[in-house]
């Protein structure tokens, strides 16, 4: 055994026989210290954080082991989180959102040629559609964007619509079938 080994051992013993003592100490000493007691926490925070991010790393079934398990319980502490935060519910999903769009933007286009096409659109009195519509995955990209009629726009909407409410009843049917809560 060696030198730092036996100081520890000594050192583990020596808290247990005066555990009050201890703990005393170490309350005055955060008291009289508290930005270095706040340091000390915030890098102590921040290994532990490290730690189990590399342990769930090292572990990916873990998580999914214990929502298989915990199911209820899980949904139930979701469920009051979000009735006890509504505000980061919203800015979760409005982040949520923001996302999507970012992802569904094209690095082809620029905002100049959006504009094109839209004052053509106004020119000529036509609608500019997404040919595959943003909903069912189709990009915001002039490849994706043409120029309709108001009538034949107003009826490829409907179809749109019904398309995406259609993916959204498979989607829930799925997930009733998996039996996983999706919201609304």
């Amino acid at each position: 055994m060696d030198k730092i080994e036996e100081a520890r051992l000594r050192a583990k013993a020596w808290y247990h026989a005066n555990k009050e003592r201890a703990k005393a100490r170490i309350r005055a000493w955060q008291i009289a210290n508290p930005d270095k007691r706040k340091a000390h926490v915030k890098t102590n925070n921040r290994n532990r954080a490290d730690a189990k991010k590399a342990w769930k790393e090292a572990h990916p079934e873990s998580d999914a082991r214990y929502y298989a398990a915990n199911k209820q319980r899980v949904a139930e502490n979701v469920r009051a989180w979000g009735r006890s935060n509504p505000a980061k519910v919203k800015a979760y999903r409005v982040a949520r959102k923001r996302k999507i769009k970012v992802e569904q933007r094209c690095s082809c286009c620029t905002p100049n040629d959006f504009a094109k096409l839209f004052q053509l659109g106004t020119w000529c009195g036509a609608h500019v559609d997404h040919i595959v519509p943003l909903q069912l995955g189709g990009m915001h990209c002039c490849k994706n964007l043409q120029l309709m009629a108001v009538e034949d726009h107003k009826q490829k909407t409907k179809d749109d619509l019904r398309a995406i409410a259609a993916q959204r009843r498979m989607i829930r049917a799925n997930a009733r079938r998996l039996d996983v809560k999706i919201g609304a």
